[in-house]
């Protein structure tokens, strides 16, 4: 059995992934994609296991759980960090929260520089990273927020 370690004081991070969707939107190229960048990889899970074990190597594991690593994490993180800000502030709209999250996230990582395409190495842009990457404590309390009505939609359309 090998047990794999969170390594701490990784540079630069955080990183766009390799496997990201990149912007701009294909339908509609004045709109800008993604919006914004989250935690999503190699983040573990539970589950309820299908089988009640597994087996590594010769040994065979028992247990009530299970957990698994996916790519697709990042919304989940998103979803919950737009409904503890809907708590916070129940008379916002969607597009408020959202306007929150992304006015106060950062494209910058650990060391200061702009955030890095994780396949080329390189500086990534908005077309790879939105408004960057989600900040939830200063989302909390961002101090300006746009919001946006039907009609500006009609308009938009």
């Amino acid at each position: 059995m090998k047990f794999v370690l969170t390594r701490q004081g990784t540079e630069p991070a955080p990183q766009v992934a390799y496997f990201s969707a990149k912007g701009p939107n294909a339908i509609s190229p004045g709109v800008l994609k993604p919006d914004i960048l989250a935690l999503g990889v190699d983040v573990l899970a539970a589950v309820s296991p299908i089988i009640p074990y597994m087996q590594v190597e010769k040994y065979y594991l028992a247990s009530d759980y299970a957990l698994m690593s996916g790519t697709s994490m990042a919304t989940p993180h998103g979803a919950g960090v737009g409904v503890l800000l809907k708590a916070l502030h129940p008379e916002w709209s969607l597009v408020a929260i959202q306007s929150a999250i992304m006015t106060t996230a950062y494209a910058k990582d650990n060391i200061g520089t702009i955030l890095k395409d994780q396949r080329t190495g390189l500086s990534a842009t908005p077309l790879h990273f939105g408004a960057g990457y989600i900040n939830p404590n200063k989302a909390m309390d961002p101090g300006l927020i746009y919001d946006t009505s039907f009609q500006d939609y009609i308009e938009f359309l």
